[in-house]
């Protein structure tokens, strides 16, 4: 019962906390700055994004200068903002976060050819905003694996409002919605369905294979409610595809049962300082689904809980990708991971377990993409530095980076920092592998923006060479 109880203050404190007092002003950041220092060219069109990481205070521009490396303007790329003669400026808002310009590589390098352009934030026209982090850009034509740098993904400030996934080897980063998607029809061998864990969802099967029948809702199937039995509910979040709430789905079309869905949280818009979150919003209401096979694919049907009729959709499997995700409000799958070997790490909310309170909402996570092959492990401090570790460091055939053996996908998750208080962890770092083999070392530099917001995670990160 003490448990419990220590489990509602960490809650309900989890949404208003303060760090006036934590006099480390390594947590914080500010300016404006490259979200990534470094990117691998993969795509003929690529946005280059810039950050401000608090928001603009007022209206300006950015002047952005380049420098070349066996490349030339109009022959091997052009900008979408004119610069043949090599700078260029970039207007912004009050209070936008994020600004772009496009990258068109009209050219590819050839292989032993290096070829690159490195953009540099020359001014801001603002005199209360400076240029701070990723100050330069460096944008290969030719695809050698990124030696590291400093990010920031962007994640929405203390809403949380985005799902963030980033590449190590490449330095790019995609962002979606992380309320876009409901359901994850998997692509690999296996016949299996997720829900979003970043909206807190929560699925039950119910005694039925007849999704017509008028269907409640059901208030015990959530998140949240510090009854460690509500674990049946969710996904396993170690990850692991056998284990989802949904179970497989078979052959035998009489083992495929009506799920009753609760579609979980709304993302909230309204921000709050002071190291709070304000992540999780009104209710989006429920569904009933069901879900069959297809050939190598799926069969949706989906309705409102009173219907007595539904909706029913192919689900295709795209070997590329992890998963194919459906929006069951839009009823249309949607965009929202890259490809499996196009991503490393993803910082989002998250549903996690806490034991003997079972589901619990999380803030500030980050997952590996253990499916995709990514593999991870923590180092403290306290055996060697980040700066002092090499590859020497490297266990020799450490099952830890075995890509045969599965790991759980929360190798970082919120180990990284504590929010009571607010803090950043600096006596641990990650080692991390992805899919083709590169193995970098990675560590958290920040968690709040310079007005103390949450939401605003950076990190540096170096190849083992």
């Amino acid at each position: 019962m003490k448990k419990l109880v220590l489990l509602f203050v960490l809650a309900t404190t989890f949404f208003a906390i303060s760090c006036s007092e934590d006099d480390d002003k390594g947590f914080y950041r500010r300016g404006v700055s490259f979200a990534a220092d470094a990117v691998n060219i993969q795509e003929n069109v690529t946005p280059v994004k810039v950050l401000f990481n608090n928001g603009a205070p007022n209206n300006g521009f950015v002047t952005i200068s380049y420098t070349t490396e066996n490349v030339v303007y109009g022959t091997d790329f052009t900008t979408s903002v004119a610069a043949e003669s090599g700078t260029f400026t970039l207007p912004f808002s009050k209070g936008e976060y994020a600004i772009q310009f496009d990258f068109n590589k009209l050219a590819d390098a050839v292989e032993g050819e290096i070829k690159n352009v490195v953009f540099t934030i020359d001014q801001i026209s603002i005199a209360d905003v400076e240029i701070t982090g990723n100050k330069n850009i460096t944008l290969n034509f030719n695809e050698m694996p990124s030696t590291g740098g400093q990010a920031s993904p962007v994640i929405g400030g203390s809403n949380q409002t985005n799902q963030a996934y980033f590449d190590l080897s490449s330095g790019e980063y995609k962002t979606s919605h992380r309320a876009a998607w409901d359901l994850g029809f998997y692509s690999g061998d296996k016949f299996r369905v997720v829900i979003n864990g970043s909206i807190g969802m929560a699925v039950k099967a119910l005694n039925t294979t007849n999704i017509d029948l008028p269907q409640t809702s059901n208030a015990a199937v959530a998140i949240g409610t510090f009854d460690p039995a509500n674990t049946v509910y969710i996904d396993n979040p170690n990850g692991f595809i056998e284990q989802t709430a949904i179970t497989e789905v078979s052959d035998n079309e009489a083992d495929n049962k009506v799920y009753l869905v609760n579609l979980g949280m709304n993302v909230p818009t309204v921000p709050v300082l002071g190291g709070g979150v304000n992540v999780a919003g009104t209710p989006r209401g429920w569904k009933k689904i069901r879900v069959l096979k297809n050939g190598n694919g799926y069969t949706l049907q989906y309705a409102d809980l009173a219907s007595t009729t539904h909706s029913e959709v192919a689900i295709t499997k795209d070997e590329a990708y992890n998963f194919t995700f459906f929006n069951l409000t839009n009823g249309a799958t949607v965009d929202v991971e890259p490809a499996k070997a196009s991503w490393d790490l993803n910082f989002t909310t998250f549903t996690n377990i806490i034991e003997g309170a079972g589901s619990y909402f999380y803030s500030d996570f980050v997952l590996t993409n253990a499916k995709g092959g990514t593999r991870a492990y923590e180092v403290r401090t306290s055996e060697v530095s980040y700066n002092d570790f090499t590859r020497a460091n490297l266990v020799p055939d450490d099952s830890r980076l075995k890509t045969e053996i599965q790991q759980d996908q929360r190798i970082i998750g919120a180990n990284w920092r504590n929010v009571v208080p607010v803090q950043l962890y600096t006596d641990r770092f990650y080692i991390i592998q992805d899919a083709a083999g590169n193995i970098y070392k990675l560590r958290f530099t920040a968690m709040l923006s310079q007005q103390g917001e949450r939401g605003n995670p950076t990190f540096e990160y170096a190849l083992l060479q």
